[in-house]
């Protein structure tokens, strides 16, 4: 039971970090300024938070975004390429955590889909923090037991990794 829980709090983190990156790209393309006081080096100037996610979708690009994905830095730096300058520290907060957001992302598939594919991604993503994964031991236990040589299980790891990920992109 406890590891269909971890399972269920693993896809809500990711679904979390989604909902708050979409929010902070709009709000901060809207205008709205870093916790530091700064503003983004934008290259559009929309006057709402609609207009900013209108950008995000139609600005300089041949063939507009049908919507905007958030579950990568790849697609988050695709989003906001148009709209905010490569130099803001937006973009440097995504490279940063890439690697940590690509590990969630792959933990988070395999547990909503658990197709093949999805499979060989989680194990290549918990490989680092397990070495050699048990075919037999499900995500949700995984996830609530501490790594070799690590005093937090993985999911406290992943939503510390979360928490420190969203508050660097609301920072300057």
């Amino acid at each position: 039971m406890r590891a269909l829980i971890a399972d269920i709090a693993m896809i809500r983190l990711f679904l979390l970090i989604e909902n708050h990156l979409d929010f902070i790209a709009i709000k901060i393309l809207a205008g709205a300024p870093y916790l530091d006081g700064t503003t983004a080096l934008r290259t559009s100037n929309p006057a709402s938070m609609k207009a900013a996610r209108v950008d995000m979708l139609r600005l300089h690009r041949k063939q507009p975004l049908r919507y905007l994905k958030w579950t990568n830095a790849t697609d988050c730096k695709k989003n906001i390429q148009h709209t905010i300058s490569s130099n803001d520290p937006l973009f440097g907060t995504l490279s940063r955590h890439d690697l940590v957001f690509q590990q969630m992302r792959a933990v988070r598939n395999h547990v909503a889909h658990g197709t093949t594919d999805t499979r060989n991604k989680y194990r290549a993503a918990i490989r680092p923090y397990w070495g050699q994964v048990n075919p037999y031991r499900s995500s949700g236990s995984y996830l609530l037991s501490a790594p070799p040589l690590q005093s937090r299980s993985l999911l406290e790891i992943f939503t510390i990794s979360a928490r420190t990920f969203i508050k660097e992109t609301v920072r300057a």
